[in-house]
């Protein structure tokens, strides 16, 4: 869709197609699915990163944005007597995410399981107004 706006945007010479996106988010990267869901003391976003490495995964959060980006290189170079072969793969997340006001992006917990990311974060509590 952002791609489409792009090119919209080109052919007419105008930003009238809104675009919120952050310097950082790569272009070529395909969106997570993404779950989300609230409970009592917490919201939890639940994405599917099939095939990256926990270290491959950077979470950010700006301007009230929580920003996932994965990716995956892979490189393998095999020789044999007669043969050489080259081949390379990369894959590619990422997932921006707008925060309710209430979400506390202080205590935030990242768990990777299987290629399934759990991103948990507290809701802010409230004070209550003493007459």
């Amino acid at each position: 869709m952002k791609r489409m706006r792009r090119k919209m945007n080109k052919i007419f010479g105008s930003n009238d197609f809104n675009t919120r996106s952050f310097p950082e988010e790569p272009e070529n990267y395909r969106q997570a699915w993404a779950d989300f869901s609230e409970e009592d003391e917490k919201y939890t976003i639940t994405l599917e990163l099939p095939g990256i490495d926990k270290e491959n995964i950077k979470i950010e959060i700006s301007d009230n944005y929580l920003i996932i980006k994965a990716e995956n290189k892979k490189e393998v170079e095999e020789k044999d007597d007669d043969n050489y072969k080259y081949s390379k793969s990369y894959d590619g997340f990422y997932r921006t995410v707008h925060l309710p006001d209430n979400a506390n992006s202080e205590n935030i917990n990242a768990k990777l399981e299987k290629g399934i990311l759990k991103i948990t974060l507290q809701k802010k509590r409230l004070q209550k107004r003493r007459w």
